[in-house]
């Protein structure tokens, strides 16, 4: 296993609850709910959720297809995935351990294939598309919903500062990308959009277990870029006495 594999399984062993109660504030579940929107299911798909953390989105695709499968690495946040889904009454899904880019499954095993907010965390992206790719059906649908990356001149600082937040993060992926890494691998892109998603500084570190210097110092890169100081790339604002900033979601949408 990788030293990054092993990064993130360090890391979201650490977050699995944290993470789950972060993901259901409402802008998030929002995300969730206008991307399925823009899917047009009919009810009787067979769907991969890789990378799928504490499952959140394929909880929120279960109840409008056949059957979810829940695929992640780390075995905490599975667990954790599997105990919402038992407190939501949400019967249709199973779950497997395993890495994003070996998918021990066959050829064309899904109609569907989805992915949230892990792309920032593959050091190869490509060999993680390419799996999503080889195990959906001709003319399935690829779906991911992942961060996008900062104004390309503050790109490296922000990505800098996402890892000091969390370890397991490598680099957000540009719109444009993620629409060539879609291109390489014979997807073509049915919809795409950017959502604002506001983020509260303290919340957005607790989730991590940020302490001490390195809370210190994400904290004072943000104040002094509020102040007119040395830009992070984040574009962080005062709301209500707190530190607030927006992610940029990207929910991109394509046919195989």
């Amino acid at each position: 296993m990788s030293s990054q594999k092993e990064k993130i399984i360090r890391e979201f062993t650490k977050q699995a609850e944290t993470f789950n109660e972060y993901q259901k504030s409402f802008s998030k579940e929002d995300i969730n709910r206008f991307a399925l929107s823009h899917m047009h299911l009919t009810g009787s798909e067979s769907v991969l959720e890789a990378a799928a953390g504490t499952c959140a989105f394929g909880r929120t695709i279960a109840p409008h297809v056949s059957h979810v499968t829940e695929y992640d690495v780390t075995e905490a946040m599975l667990e954790v995935g599997r105990q919402e889904a038992l407190k939501q009454g949400i019967g249709n899904v199973s779950f497997v351990q395993g890495e994003a880019e070996r998918l021990p499954f066959d050829d064309g095993s899904f109609d569907l294939v989805v992915s949230r907010l892990a792309f920032h965390h593959f050091e190869d992206p490509g060999a993680v598309m390419s799996e999503m790719v080889r195990v959906l059906r001709a003319g399935g649908r690829n779906v991911i919903i992942d961060m996008r990356a900062r104004d390309e001149s503050l790109r490296e600082t922000a990505d800098s500062i996402e890892r000091l937040r969390d370890p397991s993060h490598v680099r957000c992926l540009s719109g444009e990308e993620f629409g060539d890494l879609a291109g390489r691998f014979g997807l073509s892109v049915s919809f795409c959009d950017t959502i604002h998603v506001p983020v509260e500084l303290d919340a957005w570190m607790d989730v991590t277990k940020v302490e001490g210097s390195d809370r210190e110092k994400i904290r004072k890169l943000m104040e002094d870029d509020i102040a007119g100081g040395d830009k992070t790339g984040f574009e962080p604002y005062i709301k209500d006495g707190k530190i607030m900033f927006d992610h940029r979601w990207m929910v991109m949408i394509c046919e195989k």
